[in-house]
């Protein structure tokens, strides 16, 4: 089962990785992060990491003990 949780993990670093960059490309006409971005990005890369529900998870949008404060939820 840690294995299963550990993969999850790092497939959602992934994801969030690449939408970060997305996004910043997009939004802010840059070849790398900015360092907004590059805020947010490591910001999650915490929670991801720390989040006790990784094994049930679905989204963070649907959970029901967030761990993102209300501004960074924002960014």
């Amino acid at each position: 089962m840690k294995k299963s949780v550990e993969k999850k993990r790092d497939r959602e670093k992934k994801v969030i990785t690449e939408m970060a960059k997305l996004y910043c490309r997009k939004n802010h006409k840059s070849g790398e992060l900015c360092d907004e971005c590059k805020e947010v990005l490591n910001y999650s890369l915490k929670r991801i990491d720390h989040c006790k529900f990784m094994e049930t998870k679905t989204f963070c949008s649907n959970c029901k003990s967030p761990c993102y404060s209300p501004k960074m939820k924002e960014k």
